[in-house]
């Protein structure tokens, strides 16, 4: 079965994690409508060279549900605000693309477990990231249903047709959140670590691009 984005590890899984800690960061404290959207449109450029044809329906999905989010409050309110509430949920979706770009969900969890952090915490993230790829197993059999129906989601058909997978995705998500959360309580109950089968050295790279993260940090704050 093949993954979800084409990653590859050319650094350690935390450096890459405050790499997009730092993006993220960024993101959010962009004042002005305008930059906010030139660097979103330069990061999703980035990524289109990257990020394999098959994943785009799923980003356009996230997209037009940004979209769908400002067009709601601009009717009941100000467009101002709604243009700002889209933009600062795609800056999150695009932090969340880059964080799956740049390290593998296995490799993150297991340096975390190396770094000594509680076990709670470490298993929440865990179960948190393990949410993608359920959820694009909902939105690919979410399309496939409509497509039974006759209804299209594929390339501008889903600019008008993407409306009908917002409520079955929404209601799929809740179930699929509330086994998670079951899940997570009974793991919970185990105090033991798990068994780390490959190690992550820090190389001068690594240290780089994490004193880099942290210059960036230090100068947006």
């Amino acid at each position: 079965m093949n993954e979800p984005f084409p990653t590859a590890q050319f650094w350690h899984p935390l450096a890459c994690l405050a790499l997009v800690a730092a993006i993220g960061h960024s993101l959010l404290w962009l004042d002005a409508w305008w930059q906010q959207l030139l660097a979103l449109s330069l990061i999703y450029g980035w990524l289109w060279w990257h990020i394999r044809a098959a994943i785009w329906p799923h980003v356009g999905l996230m997209l037009l549900s940004c979209g769908l989010l400002g067009l709601s409050l601009g009717l009941s309110g100000t467009w101002s605000l709604a243009l700002q509430a889209s933009l600062r949920l795609a800056c999150l979706g695009i932090v969340g693309l880059c964080l799956f770009m740049l390290v593998e969900p296995s490799a993150l969890i297991d340096s975390l477990y190396q770094l000594g952090l509680p076990l709670n915490l470490v298993r929440l993230l865990e179960g948190s990231l393990s949410t993608l790829p359920a959820m694009l197993r909902i939105v690919q059999q979410t399309r496939a249903s409509l497509a039974t129906r006759g209804m299209r989601t594929d390339r501008w058909y889903l600019l008008w047709n993407g409306r009908w997978l917002v409520l079955p995705i929404l209601a799929q998500a809740l179930q699929h959140a509330d086994d998670l959360a079951e899940a997570l309580h009974t793991r919970g109950l185990s105090d033991q670590r798990p068994t780390i089968l490959q190690a992550y050295p820090w190389r001068w790279q690594d240290w780089s691009l994490l004193v880099l993260s942290g210059l960036s940090l230090l100068i947006w704050f």
